[in-house]
């Protein structure tokens, strides 16, 4: 019995041992086989010069073609590899530089068998700072839109930006863009603009405030009108002149608005107390013009008016007592009016 087991244990013990040689045969073969894999690497910068700028050419990937065991390429393609370019020896104009990936630590166990691109033509520039001015490009209002735009304004209005001296040599203001069509609401309105220029210029600040206002459409529209006493006793006053000349801002929607218009009125306060406007003298005032929503006042001619009391009239004389004086008045003595004999 004791043979028959022991037998069975040497049987499996061989079984266990062709089998582990199989596995290890089989791990031999493909590590030491060889493939090829396709791989791209970050690219980084470092070194440059101060008071330089890499106009063009830079590049941020690089393919690189690699030759190895599978096992081995296996592993790269979970790492984060990246390629420093060294541009502290670079000058103003074109640099080429070469690229020697094959001297990367983390792929010296492989083969590079092609690098693209395998050099990089660098365009360096001088750098160079200027203070620009601002302007703005407004869209248009539809024509037959009731409002007009009016005090556009930038804050700032003026930004610095610094760049490629090729580039920033030929800038002589740089523009910002906005559609107030967005909102068509009368008042005053106030945005953020993003600041736009060429792709390799900083621009300081990059954001500016537009200020704009949406007003009525109008026109000036000259008028008279009576000049009237803002005082409960106001037959008490005189005014001079009773008349001022108006020019009036109204929309151009009420030009022909009768009820519109006839609420446009002047007024005066007579001064307090009365003082100065005494009989016979006058005090002078300015005029207040009431205006209705939507209108402005361009101008106002005379602008101040002079406030007087009224002269009191002389009292009347008793008309029959008058009547009687005049009667005796009328009749002549008579010579024959004596007693007769």
């Amino acid at each position: 019995m004791s043979s028959v087991t022991e037998s069975h244990w040497q049987t499996l013990r061989c079984i266990l041992l062709a089998l582990l040689l199989a596995v290890g045969l089989r791990y031999v073969v493909i590590g030491s086989s060889q493939v090829e894999a396709q791989l791209d690497l970050r690219v980084d910068y470092r070194g440059l010069p101060r008071g330089l700028v890499v106009r063009d050419g830079m590049i941020h990937r690089l393919s690189v073609r690699l030759r190895g065991s599978s096992e081995l390429l296996r592993g790269l393609y979970s790492r984060d590899l990246s390629y420093t370019v060294d541009l502290s020896g670079v000058k103003k104009g074109v640099n080429v530089l070469p690229l020697h990936v094959d001297e990367l630590l983390a792929l010296r166990s492989y083969e590079v068998v092609e690098v693209s691109p395998s050099r990089l033509v660098l365009e360096v520039d001088t750098l160079s700072e200027r203070v620009l001015p601002l302007d703005v490009t407004m869209t248009p209002l539809p024509e037959d839109a009731p409002l007009r735009l009016t005090s556009v304004l930038l804050e700032p209005s003026f930004v610095t930006v610094k760049g490629p001296e090729s580039q920033v040599r030929t800038l002589e203001h740089l523009s910002v863009a906005f559609d107030p069509t967005q909102d068509m609401s009368e008042g005053t309105r106030a945005a953020s603009v993003v600041i736009t220029g060429p792709e390799q210029v900083e621009i300081t600040p990059p954001v500016t405030t537009l200020r704009y206002t949406l007003a009525l459409k109008t026109s000036k529209l000259k008028l008279s009108r009576a000049v009237q006493l803002d005082d409960e006793d106001s037959a008490r006053y005189e005014l001079a002149p009773g008349a001022v000349e108006l020019v009036v801002e109204v929309p151009e929607g009420r030009l022909h608005d009768a009820a519109y218009q006839e609420a446009i009125r002047v007024v005066v306060r007579p001064p307090s107390g009365a003082g100065g406007a005494e009989s016979g003298a006058g005090a002078a005032v300015p005029v207040l013009v009431m205006l209705p929503a939507g209108a402005r006042l361009a101008s106002v001619e005379p602008s101040m008016v002079t406030v007087s009391l009224k002269t009191p009239a002389a009292p009347a004389a008793d008309q029959g007592d008058r009547g009687r004086v005049d009667s005796s008045a009328r009749l002549p003595l008579s010579p024959r009016s004596g007693p007769r004999h």
